[in-house]
């Protein structure tokens, strides 16, 4: 008997008994780290939208305690329709009109006659202050633009760092004089408050001394949880949209920080 063969045989029969099993065995653990890892990647999906979702429930909880909420616009809003502004329950708008000395928005002209006929929308205008002009230079700038007709709110100096300005840089007394007198000025020929619209750590540091302190501020890019007092606007969405029928407009989104009896008072 050739034993050498039987035992190559049988050598070969239990190598391809013991290999679909292995190959098998293999096969169902690599599905089920697949299914695994799905799994996970749901888990870890479903999380993210749950979070989302409770962070979107907590902000719009949070919104809703300031029953007054406004806009700010731009030349980057693009069209806006202040009917649907108002639909929307938008109850004050303020509209760009200048920075610095030269610049003058494109669409101030065109969206300061659109919001004459939304009678339910307090309207105000704006001027985004330069750290390299004058202060007589920048109210000539907006009174040339504004005119007389400055709308129903106070006069609204938006002051941000930029460029090569920061608190670093500026010499803070300097700024605060040319601001200060900004202020004055604008006050002055409008016989009304101005009010600045800055981050509350810029307004700490030296914006509060150009204004009156009987005078609030615009908390810029702030938390809706408990503002301080001296807060009279709180700015909680810097680059916000708001969707007026089938299109969109680009809006800086804020709030009243008072009530809407406080709020009445004021128009």
């Amino acid at each position: 008997m050739d034993w050498n063969g039987v035992l190559n045989g049988r050598a070969t029969m239990k190598r391809r008994d013991i290999q679909p099993i292995y190959a098998n065995t293999y096969r169902r653990l690599r599905r089920r780290r697949r299914w695994l890892i799905i799994l996970i990647l749901l888990l870890v999906a479903a999380g993210g939208i749950w979070m989302a979702h409770s962070i979107h429930l907590y902000h719009q909880k949070q919104i809703a305690q300031y029953p007054v909420q406004g806009v700010a616009i731009d030349q980057d809003a693009g069209y806006v329709d202040f009917q649907k502004l108002a639909a929307k329950k938008v109850q004050f708008v303020y509209i760009h009109a200048t920075s610095g000395s030269t610049y003058v928005d494109d669409d101030f002209s065109d969206n300061l006659a659109r919001s004459e006929g939304a009678n339910d929308v307090a309207i105000g205008v704006y001027h985004v202050y330069s750290f390299s002009t004058s202060a007589a230079k920048q109210s000539q700038n907006f009174i040339k633009t504004v005119g007389s007709d400055s709308g129903s709110l106070p006069i609204v100096i938006q002051v941000e760092y930029y460029g090569d300005y920061s608190r670093s840089t500026i010499d803070a007394q300097k700024q605060t004089q040319n601001l200060k007198k900004l202020v004055q000025s604008l006050s002055d020929y409008y016989g009304k408050k101005v009010i600045i619209w800055t981050t509350a750590e810029l307004y700490h540091q030296w914006g509060k001394n150009a204004v009156s302190t009987k005078n609030r501020y615009w908390q810029a890019d702030g938390s809706l949880k408990n503002p301080e007092k001296q807060v009279a606007f709180v700015e909680f969405q810097p680059q916000g949209s708001m969707k007026l029928g089938n299109s969109s407009i680009n809006v800086s989104r804020s709030v009243f920080n008072g009530t809407q009896k406080e709020w009445n008072k004021t128009q």
